[in-house]
């Protein structure tokens, strides 16, 4: 049975349908990712975002294009945003081409820690989390012991530090800081 006369079925029916159309999704969804994606808990997760969303979305869309189309696309584009924190996360932030060039000249300012805690506990106050995954990543947690320790995902993980990277910046130029 195709996937699609098995959405037909799972709209039309009840729950029997519907596991047997998110059953096969899965194990079709497996073959892919695990040959596409080298390491199989990564590939889990992507299957897992996957149907999610699928399961989210389907009973409510008016499919332009066939149902298995629009599933498959969705696996698609989970496995790209993998790739995508894949190719971030080998980026490291010693190899920054910036701190290269300030070589034996920089000299830190006096001013600079005592703003710099002050912030911090500004940050604390305003959205705690924020702040313990700045304190974290400073310790030298990489991503993946940050993410299973406050469980959440990697990508919310990137944006949360590029919020908080932010708030302190900003809170540091207006104390004049930097």
């Amino acid at each position: 049975m195709s996937i699609n006369t098995l959405y037909e079925s799972a709209i039309n029916g009840g729950t029997v349908e519907e596991k047997r159309l998110f059953d096969t999704l899965s194990v079709t969804f497996r073959l892919i990712a695990y040959q596409r994606i080298q390491n199989r808990d990564d590939a889990d997760e992507i299957i897992q975002e996957s149907l999610l969303n699928i399961a989210k979305n389907y009973a409510g869309m008016d499919f332009t294009v066939s149902f298995s189309a629009w599933a498959y696309k969705v696996l698609s584009n989970e496995m790209l945003r993998y790739y995508r924190n894949k190719k971030r996360r080998g980026f490291k932030v010693d190899e920054d081409p910036e701190d290269a060039n300030l070589g034996a000249s920089w000299k830190p300012d006096p001013t600079l820690e005592p703003s710099l805690i002050k912030c911090l506990k500004k940050m604390c106050r305003a959205n705690s989390r924020y702040a313990r995954i700045l304190n974290l990543k400073f310790q030298g947690y990489d991503t993946d012991d940050i993410c299973k320790r406050l469980v959440i995902k990697s990508n919310n993980l990137y944006v949360i530090l590029s919020r908080a990277r932010s708030m302190l910046k900003e809170c540091l130029e207006k104390q004049g800081a930097i």
